[in-house]
């Protein structure tokens, strides 16, 4: 159009919407009022429903030292949170000292796979591909369900171990890493490798757990805090949840 370029108006001039309020009750009177003292009224509604809301999780959050750092705490409480691939592996190569097993590396692979590398002082470099399947962590539940996408081993038996053994050294460091330092005891993981997937199993050892056994309004962690999924991204594993207060 010819005339794009013709401002409209005075273009510098900045509105004061407290002019415009004035004015616009000057000729409405008693109509917005009205319209002005419901509109106050449903803010003032709002706000304390958020503030009862809030009010009722605060004790949740300022003991929320005892779970998670209070960043791991809003983050989950948010929905998601993310725990990095060298944490883990940190952690996972601490609790395979002194055995046969190193875990050399762990890293995203695309579309939505783990990638293991696992060194025996036998059996040498070894690859894992995993898919996360199952991922469910609350107060009744807390187990996972691994597919074995790619791993080549002759020995089926060889093959059972390590998949078992590092499915569930890897499961139980993200929980632990996530709830900073849970007492979860090892040995009571009951893990099954069946057709190509590990099933890790660890709903006995977390609700014998110190962790489970806190509460906070009569309520323990994972009555509040349910984990739903585990999806592997680039910089680390994305740990999904949702939080329900009943």
């Amino acid at each position: 159009m010819d005339c794009k370029d013709t401002p409209l108006g005075d273009e510098s001039k900045r509105f004061d919407l407290q002019e415009l309020k004035e004015a616009l009750r000057a000729k409405s009177g008693h109509l917005f009022t009205a319209i002005e003292k419901h509109a106050d009224r449903a803010e003032t509604v709002l706000a304390e429903k958020l503030a009862t809301v809030s009010e009722k999780l605060r004790p949740l959050k300022d003991k929320g030292q005892l779970w998670f750092s209070a960043q791991k705490w809003e983050q989950l409480s948010q929905g998601e949170l993310v725990v990095p691939y060298d944490e883990i592996v940190a952690y996972v190569r601490k609790s395979l000292t002194g055995s046969e097993f190193e875990l050399q590396s762990l890293a995203y692979a695309e579309p939505d796979l783990l990638r293991l590398v696992v060194k025996h002082k036998t059996h040498g470099t070894l690859e894992l591909l995993l898919r996360v399947e199952v991922f469910n962590v609350d107060a009744g539940a807390a187990f996972t369900r691994l597919k074995l996408v790619d791993f080549s081993v002759a020995d089926n038996d060889f093959a059972q171990l390590v998949v078992e053994l590092m499915g569930s050294k890897l499961i139980l460091a993200i929980v632990d890493l996530l709830i900073d330092r849970v007492d979860i005891d090892a040995d009571s993981i009951t893990t099954k490798y069946e057709q190509g997937e590990i099933s890790v199993d660890f709903t006995a050892a977390l609700q014998q757990s110190k962790l489970q056994q806190k509460k906070v309004l009569d309520r323990s962690l994972f009555d509040v805090v349910h984990l739903t999924a585990l999806v592997p991204q680039s910089e680390g594993v994305l740990v999904k949840a949702k939080t329900e207060w009943k």
